[in-house]
């Protein structure tokens, strides 16, 4: 499944304040060969924030250098990050409170 969103940007906090969108969609992070998290919010901007300030709990081999986004509502946008996920099996994913490292990541990158 090909990404259909934004280019891949540096995971800053300026770059995710100047392109971040405060709007519905699904985002992805990623470092040079390997899928870190694939993630969806009402408003990527502040997920992309929220993940930002907790940086300092991710593995330092797999630290996502960016992050990429589609804009999506409703329904669709839970399909597609299932999807995503499905297509380039993320390094991690949330489960509830912390990071569960998921065993095999895909070398793609939107």
């Amino acid at each position: 499944m090909p990404w259909n969103g934004s280019a891949a940007m540096p995971f800053t906090l300026s770059s995710v304040h100047l392109y971040a969108p405060k709007m519905s969609g699904v985002y992805a992070l990623f470092a040079d060969k390997a899928w870190f998290y694939v993630g969806e919010s009402d408003n990527i901007s502040a997920a992309l924030m929220n993940h930002l300030r907790g940086k300092k709990t991710w593995e330092a081999e797999l630290d996502p250098k960016y992050f990429a986004f589609e804009l999506l509502t409703g329904p669709a946008r839970g399909a597609r990050k299932d999807k995503l996920n499905l297509s380039y099996t993320p390094a991690y994913s949330w489960r509830e409170t912390s990071w569960i490292r998921v065993e095999q990541a895909a070398a793609v990158q939107p």
